[in-house]
């Protein structure tokens, strides 16, 4: 019996994109996720199947095709990320030497 065909599309990067994957893919002071997800999206561009990457990254199947289908709808999801966190809301840090003798204050 004969695996089928993946149904899923193939990942589409410029070549700013797959240069910056083979640079973090081999990184060493990158933090590991980054590289993780470098390393994912690496083969997946590269065209091999889920099982393969699961095995070459040691992932398991939901955290592999969570990280290739974040990248199909994000186009790569290679740029600065927030962290899921929101903007910040609320004052404005500034220094102020008057009255504080040169520390911080929030207006």
């Amino acid at each position: 019996m004969m695996a089928r065909k993946s149904t899923r599309p193939r990942l589409v990067l410029t070549p700013e994109e797959v240069k910056l994957l083979e640079e973090l893919r081999q990184s060493r002071t990158a933090p590991w996720r980054k590289v993780q997800r470098a390393r994912v999206l690496w083969l997946y561009y590269c065209g091999e199947t889920i099982a393969a990457i699961m095995k070459g990254v040691r992932m398991t199947r939901k955290s592999v095709a969570r990280t290739t289908g974040s990248a199909q709808r994000g186009g790569g999801g290679l740029g600065p990320r927030n962290g899921g966190l929101a903007p910040r809301t609320g004052g404005v840090w500034s220094c102020n030497d008057a009255s504080n003798g040169g520390g911080l204050v929030l207006q």
